[in-house]
């Protein structure tokens, strides 16, 4: 599946379930990039719902990582759901099959109330980049942007700490093969000036196609830096002019600064890139990465096979 198609996979979700009486599409479009606590509270609920109506519990906290919907004609009882899963659907975390389930399993508990399913979905469901990046490569989707180039900055949820042998990514550089092996699937960082937090890393996407020569390149990519459909999410062809040694490459007025900073994130390594911006607006480097042995990985999305379910 290429970045395109997953990303309209988001565009385009469809959740067909005869025994909830679902036939839905909707269209995902929404930009969030923190879990707010009203995100928590609403996933909270339909799990406490879960809890009380249909596991015989007394609250969320009981519920286990991965259950099953024991005694309803409207679900499968021996079907799992994940926990994890649920709640990364409403903080805009979720690959598309933890929506669907998210989603089902709010309709089951009433939860919508007055919303139809595809207005409650769309209300709470959405991505940011790296939760676009991470669900696609098939890691987490709770991975920070710095931690594919650098392998730091983990955090210690489950999920994350299970991809650590995955990361940090390997720079695009092998000069054999043609514009240096980079390929459908690669991941494509923007490093610019320290952002609040102090961090550089500032944007992920994903490389759709590059064709052409360094010189002369054509460039698509699907990312999820903003609110909106398929024009804000997949991107290109545009044209564009490779460097093919980010560290060597002798900076102009307005790059320097940047650039010494790139050399002191990624010493002695061999980079390609564009000039660009960042999301703010300021210069910024756009660096390709290759998929290194999450290039193997059985599926898209971190809960549908490529770890433990309930994670």
């Amino acid at each position: 599946m290429t970045p395109f198609e997953y990303a309209d996979q988001y565009h385009q979700l469809q959740l067909q379930d005869s025994l909830l009486g679902l036939d839905v599409t909707l269209n995902i479009s929404k930009y969030k990039a923190d879990w707010d606590m009203e995100d928590v509270a609403e996933a909270s609920t339909v799990l406490n719902l879960v809890a009380m109506k249909f596991l015989k519990l007394r609250s969320v906290n009981e519920v286990p990582a991965i259950f099953r919907i024991p005694n309803s004609p409207k679900v499968d009882p021996t079907e799992d759901f994940c926990c994890a899963g649920i709640r990364r659907a409403f903080a805009s975390r979720g690959s598309p099959d933890e929506m669907i389930d998210a989603l089902r399993i709010a309709v089951l508990v009433g939860r919508p109330g007055n919303l139809s399913p595809k207005e409650y979905g769309e209300k709470w469901f959405g991505q940011d980049c790296n939760s676009f990046a991470g669900n696609y490569i098939g890691l987490s989707p709770m991975i920070p942007i710095a931690s594919y180039a650098t392998g730091t900055q983990l955090g210690t949820t489950y999920s994350e700490q299970d991809c650590r042998q995955f990361l940090p990514l390997p720079p695009r550089n092998d000069e054999s093969q043609a514009l240096w092996g980079i390929q459908t699937g690669d991941v494509l960082l923007t490093f610019g000036k320290f952002d609040k937090r102090g961090i550089p890393w500032r944007h992920i996407a994903i490389v759709q196609n590059l064709m052409g020569s360094f010189s002369s390149a054509t460039l698509s990519i699907a990312e999820w830096g903003e609110k909106g459909g398929k024009p804000q999410h997949n991107h290109g062809p545009y044209a564009t002019s490779l460097i093919p040694n980010l560290l060597d490459w002798k900076p102009g007025k307005g790059w320097e600064e940047l650039h010494a900073s790139l050399k002191k994130a990624m010493p002695k390594k061999k980079l390609i890139g564009y000039l660009s911006r960042s999301p703010d607006g300021m210069p910024a480097f756009r660096i390709f990465f290759g998929q290194g042995t999450a290039e193997n990985l059985a599926s898209r999305g971190w809960h549908t096979g490529n770890y433990q379910f309930g994670h």
